[in-house]
């Protein structure tokens, strides 16, 4: 297992030097070494956790110098009984422990089903902000093989404007 981990950060510094990649090129290297930490291991909850680090520190080790691409990336599990979003593994710093589907970008997403760019959080009616920090964000949807929703990915960045299409295509 210590090998598996040395080979993770390995790749990981790798990316970091390697500043002449493309966005879409980037999120080539992070499914890819998603892929790879996934590799017999069914424990969902563990998963996730190393989900969000490859995609935490994968986006933030593309730009050179203090900036980050993201300041929180994670997973909100969702349950349509309830109709909240509960908050799972994630990078960053503390965040709200339920979100209702009424609420926020995470219960709009879960709502609507469809992926939700938001250029300026602050321009988004009901916006929940748990890093005061955050400037825009992406949410992605994620379902069980069935169709069903089982989670989100949320992912917030300090600055105006970072997701896109590539993003989301992504």
């Amino acid at each position: 297992m210590a090998e598996e981990e040395h080979t993770t950060c390995s790749r990981r510094v790798k990316r970091k030097t390697s500043s002449a990649l493309s966005k879409q090129a980037l999120w080539t290297d992070i499914e890819r070494e998603v892929a790879e930490v996934l590799v017999g291991h069914d424990n969902y909850i563990a998963n996730l956790a190393n989900v969000s680090a490859v995609i935490y520190y994968g986006l933030n080790d593309w730009l050179e110098g203090p900036v980050k691409y993201t300041n929180w990336s994670g997973f909100y599990f969702c349950s349509d009984a309830t109709q909240m979003c509960t908050l799972g593994p994630f990078q960053g710093k503390s965040a709200t422990v339920s979100i209702p589907y009424t609420k926020g970008v995470c219960g709009h997403t879960a709502t609507k089903r469809t992926t939700t760019i938001v250029p300026n959080v602050h321009d988004f009616p009901g916006h929940i902000a748990c890093d005061s920090a955050s400037e825009s964000e992406i949410v992605v949807p994620v379902f069980r093989p069935d169709g069903s929703l089982v989670a989100i990915l949320d992912m917030d960045s300090p600055s105006l404007g970072t997701f896109d299409d590539v993003d989301r295509a992504s």
